[in-house]
């Protein structure tokens, strides 16, 4: 049978015949780096619609990063223009984090700082990437009396959001500093409107619900 398929359709086939195989206690490692990036719906020169796909793409990503139970301590950034056009600019960067987090608005506010420096006005942008490059376990990231980290309310908060999202659908809350139109996004004429699972809520920067 090996011949034909691999290990894992093996397993499956086996499982489905009553063969046990897998056992409970595997599952998917963690990953070391977790990227969110994309090319924009159109190019871009406005840097507040530039923040805003930041924003989304750090919030994603952070999001990934607390569903594997994970802080980061170092991010990088990136963005350019297209490499067609004539005076083609890429810039990128990496940030460290001011002590092993999860949370989406410590990581938000570091993607916006850096990404503002880096951007060049009048340069017509395409694509910008988060990424999540320095990963620990939770466990890990215990702060102590001379490294304070992550504050037990703001795990908390960011446990509540997720449990909401996971609820009621991906984007039901999110920060204001995404925007609420998002017309930078890639356009997917197709795609249901998803109006049971989309509610426009979500968190201003400083993490307040807004409508």
């Amino acid at each position: 049978m090996r011949r034909r398929i691999n290990v894992n359709i093996e397993r499956t086939i086996e499982e489905l015949n009553g063969i046990p195989c897998l056992g409970l206690e595997e599952e998917p490692p963690a990953k070391k780096q977790i990227y969110c990036t994309r090319p924009f719906g159109e190019k871009l020169t406005d840097l507040a619609l530039i923040l805003q796909a930041a924003t989304l793409y750090a919030s994603r990503a952070a999001e990934k990063l607390r569903a594997q139970k994970s802080l980061v301590k170092s991010i990088h950034l990136f963005l350019h223009t297209s490499p067609h056009e004539p005076n083609y600019y890429s810039r990128s960067a990496v940030v460290q984090t001011p002590y092993p987090t999860d949370d989406t608005r410590v990581i938000v506010r570091l993607v916006r700082e850096v990404i503002a420096h880096l951007c060049r006005p009048g340069c017509r942008f395409m694509k910008a990437g988060v990424g999540l490059i320095e990963i620990i376990p939770r466990a890990l990231g215990q702060g102590d009396l001379f490294t304070p980290g992550q504050s037990l309310r703001a795990g908390q908060t960011m446990q509540a959001m997720d449990r909401i999202n996971k609820k009621f659908g991906r984007g039901t809350l999110f920060l204001g500093a995404e925007g609420i139109q998002k017309k930078w996004k890639m356009r997917q004429a197709f795609t249901s409107p998803a109006y049971t699972t989309r509610w426009g809520g979500g968190f201003t920067e400083g993490g307040d619900l807004i409508n």
